[in-house]
Formats: C-alpha cells, structure tokens, sequence
C-alpha cells in the first residue's frame, strides 16, 4: 500500500508543473474574453490582478493534486493502473494517427469556414493563452477530473461494498 502512496505523490509531483502553467493561462485566456465591466467588476473583489491571478493558478493545481491523487490511489486498488511501458510499434502507430487526426482537424476552416455562425470565429485569433490553456487544462487537467477520477470513483463505488477479489470478477468478467 505504501507502494501505491509513493506511485501517487510521483504522479501529482509530475503533473504540478503542468496544473501551474494550466491555471495561470487558463486565468489570461478568461480575462481576455470578460467585458471591462466583469473584469471591474472582479477587481472590485480582489485586491489585485496578480491576486486573481494566484487563485486561478491554485484553483488548478488543487484540482490535480487532490482529484489526482484519489483517483489514482482509487485506480490502483481496484486495478486500473497498469504499468507503463513504451514499445516501439505502438508509438509508431499511434504518431501516424495522431498526425493525420490533426491534418483532417486543421481542414475545419475550409470545411466549415463559409458559414456565417462559424466564420465569426474565425475572425477572433486565438491567443497564445488560449492555445496553451486549452491544451494543458482541457487536454489534461479536465482528463484528470473525469476521466482518472469520476471513473475510477464510478468504477470503484461498488469496492466499498464487496471483497476485492469478489469485485475484480464481477467487474472484469
């Protein structure tokens, strides 16, 4: 079990670095999209922006260190957590997919561009905060609340009432 503590702090340790870069741009990318009113508005009710700032960054890495931390140890009992291991093969494949995936996704402007509800949002550029709080908290913050943690708690709600190894059989087939 000590085993499983130590396997969990290693991963939240690894992913902070992320959670901070997540929620400090998450926090730019909603100050450019609020009105000057809102954002008066909330200045009223901080004592700065770099305070804003700051809760917004913590706001995330909570999210991942706590979320994170459940719902790995709760994977790990149950049996979802497998080792990790790279093979060459796999990495191949999965680099082709992932590159054609992204060409057939960047058409979406020429698919789509023409129609007037879409084209608006064409016109507005993202920003380098958009992309990179996109990438980091939809790509990976978001994936560590529902996909590591929701499911493993969804998964493992039944644990709490049956035998480990009762569970793993009647859950695995």
């Amino acid at each position: 079990m000590l085993t499983s503590y130590k396997s969990a702090l290693k991963f939240v340790l690894a992913l902070s670095p992320l959670a901070l870069v997540a929620g400090y741009s998450t926090a730019i990318y909603t100050w450019e999209n609020l009105t000057t009113e809102n954002r008066m508005l909330l200045l009223s009710k901080l004592p700065s922006f770099t305070m804003y700032l700051v809760l917004m960054t913590l706001q995330s890495l909570s999210y991942a260190i706590i979320l994170g931390s459940i719902g790995y140890l709760l994977a790990h009992k149950i049996g979802l957590i497998k080792d990790f291991t790279v093979q060459k093969i796999g990495l191949k494949v999965t680099a082709v997919i992932a590159i054609v995936n992204g060409f057939i996704l960047s058409l979406d402007k020429s698919l789509f561009g023409h129609l007037s509800q879409i084209a608006q949002t064409y016109a507005d550029k993202p920003t380098l905060a958009t992309w990179v709080a996109s990438i980091t908290y939809g790509g990976v913050i978001e994936e560590i609340i529902m996909r590591l943690f929701l499911m493993s708690v969804y998964d493992g709600y039944p644990y709490l009432f049956l035998d480990l190894d009762e569970y793993k059989s009647y859950s695995r087939g």
